[in-house]
């Protein structure tokens, strides 16, 4: 059986024969070659390698067009409020483990720097706290932040590792998730062992860390030097030595190419069309049946996308004309906001505790914070869990729970053993 390409030189065919770089066939006893002289020239004069981060594997894999682009394409990477909290919180957790302290940075600093929610940014970077003091002792010398890079004649892939620690022959690394647990994290973390392999030869295994902040969990993987090869030769197979089809699908919505795909458009397109033939009230069928296609999450891309493009032009340029003597323009509402210290004695004296307490909306984040600041240093934290623990028994911490939407997978209900006569 062959073991290489006698066109093009690549070592990944497919059945022994078949090349998915340059589309030649191989005889099994590598003697001969059919090929097109065209499409192989073509591959070998690409000099270019194909560029990735290891944060965009998961999306390569399920659409390797996500990587390729066409001469003057514009490629858009869209703003969020969940990358800019994620950016926020790895910041405070470097911070933390590099000065050795709990207290980390000010959360009201760094959601002000970012523009997150203070509150929503600190919950999460104290499980992150939390998990960090459960597993610093598998990370002796810790290196936060690290920058890596692999270059080979096909690829060229780049990652962001949050902490690393080496030790001999072995590599452990963590990489903090502040949203919510998803199942397709294994290919960014591949690329991210890959990475380590490649910059360290000495190392042979790498244990890989997830710390899923919003869940409380963690996961923790063993990888070695032949499973970083075997990702890599399907890597090659499935994304570098693309087959040029496309797969369209919910995941478009996070697609640097959103705007410009031919899949995307076409999707587009169908997804209108199914929208136009449901009828006025449509039914459960018809609305599953969007949302199972990708067609719905496509769709609300798209609608705000349209939004922000309005809301950027109204702020930039001004109102729009929309004609028939109407425009779109923004206009000042204003909103009165009472300011607690000034009006506490006024409203303490016209309201009762039991009266003024459902006007009252104490923030947790606020309140720890405000604690916090009059405790000595290295006590914050005990502090802080103190408080925690005597509202708790004085019956002054109320838990909700909230219904959230997400897709998951369906677990086997356990079979019955038959009933013994």
């Amino acid at each position: 059986m062959a073991t290489e390409c006698m066109a093009c030189g690549c070592t990944q065919l497919i059945n022994g024969t078949d090349c998915p770089r340059c589309g030649a066939v191989n005889s099994e006893e590598g003697g001969s070659v059919s090929y097109d002289p065209d499409r192989v020239k073509e591959v070998l004069d690409d000099e270019d390698s194909l560029k990735i981060r290891a944060s965009s594997a998961p999306l390569a894999f399920l659409c390797p067009g996500s990587l390729r682009s066409v001469e003057g394409e514009v490629r858009v990477s869209m703003s969020s409020e969940p990358a800019r909290r994620g950016s926020g919180i790895h910041f405070m957790l470097s911070r933390m483990v590099n000065q050795s302290s709990e207290e980390g940075e000010s959360a009201k600093t760094v959601s002000l720097k970012y523009g997150v929610d203070e509150e929503e940014l600190s919950r999460l970077v104290s499980y992150g706290q939390h998990a960090w003091t459960a597993l610093a002792e598998y990370f002796p010398n810790p290196v936060t932040e690290q920058e890596l890079k692999c270059s080979t004649d096909d690829f060229e892939l780049t990652g962001h590792i949050d902490l690393i620690s080496m030790g001999d022959g072995w590599a452990n690394f963590l990489d903090y998730k502040s949203g919510w647990k998803q199942p397709d994290y294994f290919d960014q973390m591949m690329a991210y062992c890959l990475l380590i392999f490649e910059t360290y030869p000495e190392v042979q295994e790498v244990r890989a860390t997830l710390v899923w902040l919003r869940e409380w969990t963690r996961d923790t993987v063993l990888i070695t030097r032949k499973d970083a090869e075997e990702w890599v030769a399907e890597f090659l197979n499935e994304v570098v030595y693309w087959n040029g089809l496309y797969s369209a699908g919910s995941h478009c919505s996070f697609c640097p190419r959103f705007t410009t795909c031919p899949a995307r458009q076409a999707l587009v397109r169908s997804a209108v069309q199914d929208i136009e033939a449901i009828e006025t009230e449509p039914t459960i069928l018809s609305a599953v049946t969007l949302y199972r296609e990708g067609k719905l999450s496509v769709m609300k891309r798209i609608l705000t996308q349209v939004e922000t493009m309005i809301r950027a032009h109204l702020e930039a340029v001004g109102p729009i004309d929309l004609g028939n003597g109407r425009e779109l323009a923004l206009v000042p509402e204003p909103r009165d906001k009472i300011e607690p210290l000034a009006a506490w004695p006024i409203i303490s004296e016209a309201l009762t505790n039991e009266e003024l307490a459902p006007a009252i909306k104490i923030g947790k984040t606020a309140l720890l914070d405000a604690v916090a600041d009059k405790a000595p240093r290295g006590r914050k934290g005990k502090v802080k869990a103190e408080l925690m623990e005597a509202l708790k028994a004085a019956e002054a911490v109320v838990s909700d729970t909230i219904w959230k939407q997400v897709e998951r997978k369906i677990e086997p209900k356990p079979v019955q053993a038959p009933a013994t006569t």
